[in-house]
């Protein structure tokens, strides 16, 4: 949570807003298999589930802020597993958020070397949306490889709101701010997809991502703030039936930012405000329904 102070440090609370779309990724295959390959099989799938948000900030190495608590997600999209084959794999996918998380920290514009805790609640709007490809490879009659890489679009809105559970008398109550953020991240991935009994499928992916664009603004102090990407990791892991349209699909992602350079504040020159470095991550579950 941004925190301006005079001519020194200013800290930043949680995570901020936005909304966007998405890209595509890389995958490949061969011209001659891909002469031989029928026609993509798009299908048209809905869900939607739940997540538990977790966001920290750090400064000199302590910890500042820490925001938690579950989030209602509804997600849609258009990908090309829809059977067991190897092949092409195309997906983009979109997921809304919306939520009320529990915020600890600190009450900012009070005391700059010594701010007192703060209890309060954030809201959450958020977008998210990826867009990949790949291909599959048969390993075995029962087992796939799948190697897929693209690009993410990540947008949230972050609404802290007033409170007066600050640990100081003096202060009768704490106001709230809006902070968005934008967020384009590069990501990479390695899994397989298995042919159980019964007709079931189990599909996992791991991989990795990077954050190559943050925008971040932060309406308190009206100041836009530039927090530096690191590689964080992501896993999906997905029951389905191939002759049932409804499938379980657990998931993780993470972040991590480092320290935004010291920015001088829109609201007043002599403040100089900065994100320090943050850590995040959503575990969630969502069920879906494929349509033919």
């Amino acid at each position: 949570m941004p925190r301006p102070e005079p001519a020194a440090r200013a800290r930043n609370g949680a995570a901020g807003l936005s909304s966007a779309l998405l890209a595509l990724g890389l995958g490949g295959a061969s011209p001659s298999a891909a002469a031989n390959e029928d026609p993509l099989d798009w299908r048209w799938w809905l869900g939607g589930g739940i997540e538990w948000f977790h966001w920290e900030e750090f400064l000199d190495g302590e910890r500042e802020v820490r925001e938690q608590g579950p989030r209602f997600t509804l997600e849609s999209g258009v990908d090309t597993r829809t059977g067991f084959e190897p092949g092409l794999v195309l997906a983009v996918t979109a997921r809304f958020t919306l939520g009320r998380v529990d915020y600890e920290g600190s009450a900012r514009g009070v005391d700059p070397d010594d701010p007192p805790a703060a209890q309060s609640d954030t809201d959450y709007r958020g977008f998210h949306a990826v867009g990949e490809a790949g291909y599959r490879f048969e390993l075995h009659t029962n087992h796939l490889l799948e190697l897929t890489g693209g690009l993410e679009l990540d947008g949230w809105s972050r609404m802290l709101q007033d409170t007066d559970d600050v640990d100081d008398p003096e202060i009768d109550t704490a106001t709230g701010y809006t902070e968005n953020y934008r967020v384009l991240t590069a990501r990479a991935g390695a899994g397989m997809a298995h042919r159980l009994g019964n007709g079931h499928q189990l599909e996992w992916q791991l991989g990795g991502r990077y954050p190559f664009f943050i925008d971040e603004y932060d309406s308190g102090t009206q100041t836009p703030l530039e927090p530096e990407g690191r590689g964080s990791a992501f896993a999906n892991l997905e029951w389905r039936t191939p002759d049932q349209p409804w499938s379980l699909r657990l998931y993780y992602e993470a972040y991590v930012f480092d320290d935004s350079d010291w920015e001088t504040a829109g609201i007043d020159e002599t403040v100089l405000v900065k994100q320090p470095r943050s850590e995040s991550y959503r575990i969630g579950a969502t069920a879906r329904y494929r349509f033919e």
